[in-house]
């Protein structure tokens, strides 16, 4: 992922070349799917918040008087986004894990739900902190869900040997989270 700049929301979004708008498009999209995904863990309903992020973003962005919390604000507006798509689709049955999610947003106490966010961004930072080989397989794996055989198929490595590096970034992950991580 592209990191962002400090100086993300040019006066005329439209005036940019191509390749910066979708440069800046990109880096705001990944970022914004990541942290949907986390909470909705559906690929389509994460695309959705993601979409819903990246027009808020772009609406509203260059009116922010200070950018230099970008970050956190983009990943605020798309929790907020996974949310209102939770709270919008409640009367439809998706699936079990979906109720699960909508039931352990209301049966947590607030200290368990900001400890849950808490956790979820230090885990989000911690992914970003990996080689950039781990940090893809942790993402295709457990973010976008995608089976091994898939995942060794587009890197044209054998199951076994994914295996063995999917493993190897786990503990990588785990060794930064437990550095990190100070529950409340």
């Amino acid at each position: 992922m592209k990191t962002l700049n400090h100086s993300i929301f040019p006066l005329d979004f439209r005036n940019l070349n191509p390749d910066s708008q979708r440069s800046i498009i990109n880096a705001f999209y990944e970022l914004a799917y990541q942290n949907a995904i986390l909470i909705l863990k559906d690929r389509s309903l994460a695309e959705d918040a993601a979409h819903d992020t990246l027009i808020k973003v772009l609406e509203c962005g260059p009116n922010l008087k200070h950018d230099h919390n970008i970050k956190s604000w983009i990943r605020q507006v798309a929790r907020n986004a996974a949310y209102d798509i939770i709270r919008k689709n409640k009367k439809y049955d998706y699936s079990l894990r979906h109720e699960k999610v909508i039931n352990n947003l209301h049966s947590q106490s607030t200290e368990e739900f900001v400890e849950i966010l808490l956790r979820n961004e230090c885990l989000l930072k911690n992914i970003d902190e990996l080689r950039d080989d781990y940090r893809v397989l942790i993402k295709m794996r457990y973010m976008d869900e995608m089976p091994y055989k898939i995942i060794a198929g587009k890197l044209n490595i054998s199951e076994s040997v994914l295996s063995k590096r999917v493993e190897r970034a786990k503990k990588q992950l785990i060794s930064l989270f437990i550095h990190d991580w100070e529950p409340l």
